[in-house]
């Protein structure tokens, strides 16, 4: 699925100081920051991301904005109300591309720390379970959801019309069982089903490649920011050096900052007791800012295809990166995550991240995108999230299950948090 702009598209634990001191003597760790060992709050974080993306949809078969995201050039006629939703830091509830970043760095985070906790002391046999485990709770929801996306493509057919959405007329058509096939791979294939799954392929080869992260993060861990530096600075360069070719390769280097993270998780931690709230303010408020710039800079003329615009995942890419900061370490963040409401819907974010595309898109078509946006919003997060709650009961509870045996743990066994970009996977 391609986005006007990009495809849109736990931590904690006690560190000792012989781990932290790292590879070839190291600088003495700070005192280790005492974390719960699953950071609920990052549950809320994935929660409110995947809702972002659910809007972002729903905004996408909105008759005039949808057809507008796609001329986003045209600043003008927008109102002020839509002046201020989509070229300033308001942006951010609907940002769905950015959203998936914040997946992608969580994911870095939460898969790299458990092993950086016992970073020297590994088990014989963790990768094989890891794998199994892993490839279980990716794959058997994602398959699934396409099953679904498939029998309500078939239950509500339409072709490309003019007088549809660009986003709506893209999912139009190759939604056969030949497609589902093909789709479930997760590599390909499953664009005009269920688009959502291409972070999945991503979250894939992360995982596949993850031992590679974790020695470049364990590597000398005195040299994490100066790590940090070079992969953002690779950011930058590749869509700009190869005049966008293949910039979704870029995608896999957005998971190392939550690997750098999770190897510098207690130094973070004692960064963090120095700020301030005030401190933090700023830090949230930058994080918004650097999520929507190339939204913000539009109406000064910075528009789409420019060098500035083509680097958008370099500071969309910090954006995420301080807002996964805040929500391991800001206490008032860490609060409003862990409410019940948000918490709840964190644990069902990876089940409503698989089924939203496909609801929003049959609802949209079965109502004639008759619905006034200030309606279809809420109608359709709701019909989403019920859909959701269901999918996660029926299907990603189960795939837990699996994937606990799978990887040899009990059932009882409380598992090591996990989570996906894009929503994420499961966790």
């Amino acid at each position: 699925m391609v986005t006007p702009l990009a495809r849109v598209r736990h931590p904690g634990g006690r560190m000792t100081e012989a781990a932290l001191r790292g590879v070839h003597g190291a600088d003495p760790a700070p005192a280790p920051v005492t974390a719960p060992r699953r950071i609920t709050s990052l549950d809320g974080l994935r929660g409110l991301a995947a809702l972002t993306v659910v809007v972002y949809h729903i905004t996408l078969t909105d008759p005039v904005i949808g057809q507008r995201l796609y001329q986003v050039d045209q600043v003008s006629g927008t109102g002020w109300f839509g002046y201020l939703m989509t070229f300033t830091p308001l942006h951010v509830v609907w940002a769905g591309s950015q959203a998936v970043l914040v997946f992608f760095v969580l994911s870095g985070f939460v898969l790299a720390l458990p092993f950086a906790r016992r970073r020297g002391t590994r088990k014989e046999g963790t990768w094989p379970a890891f794998y199994r485990s892993r490839m279980v709770r990716l794959y058997l929801p994602s398959i699934v959801s396409l099953v679904l996306a498939f029998l309500l493509a078939q239950a509500i057919r339409y072709h490309a019309d003019p007088g549809l959405t660009p986003w709506i007329n893209e999912h139009a058509g190759n939604d056969g069982p030949a497609d589902v096939a093909v789709g479930s791979s997760l590599m390909t294939g499953f664009g005009s089903l269920n688009g959502s799954l291409w972070s999945l392929r991503w979250e894939v080869l992360f995982s596949l490649t993850l031992p590679l992260f974790l020695a470049v993060a364990a590597w000398r861990v005195r040299l994490s920011w100066l790590k940090a530096g070079l992969v953002l600075l690779a950011c930058v360069l590749w869509p700009i050096v190869t005049g966008g070719l293949y910039d979704h390769a870029t995608y896999m280097l957005i998971f190392a900052f939550g690997v750098l993270m999770a190897y510098e998780h207690d130094r973070l931690g004692v960064l963090a007791e120095r700020i301030s709230g005030l401190g933090w303010s700023v830090i949230v408020s930058a994080a918004c800012v650097l999520l929507t710039l190339q939204w913000i800079l539009m109406p000064f003329g910075v528009l789409p295809g420019s060098t500035f615009e083509r680097a958008w995942m370099s500071y969309n890419t910090v954006g995420a990166v301080l807002l996964v900061f805040a929500g391991i370490f800001c206490p008032q963040v860490r609060r409003l995550l862990e409410r019940k409401p948000i918490h709840a819907l964190g644990l069902v974010s990876f089940s409503l991240y698989l089924v939203q595309e496909p609801v929003v898109l049959r609802f949209s078509l079965a109502t004639d995108a008759g619905l006034p946006l200030w309606l279809a919003i809420p109608v359709e997060l709701a019909l989403a999230l019920a859909v959701a709650f269901v999918f996660y009961r029926v299907v990603e509870r189960p795939a837990h299950r699996l994937a606990r045996r799978a990887s040899g743990r009990t059932a009882s066994a409380r598992p090591v948090p996990e989570t996906s970009g894009a929503a994420g996977a499961a966790a």
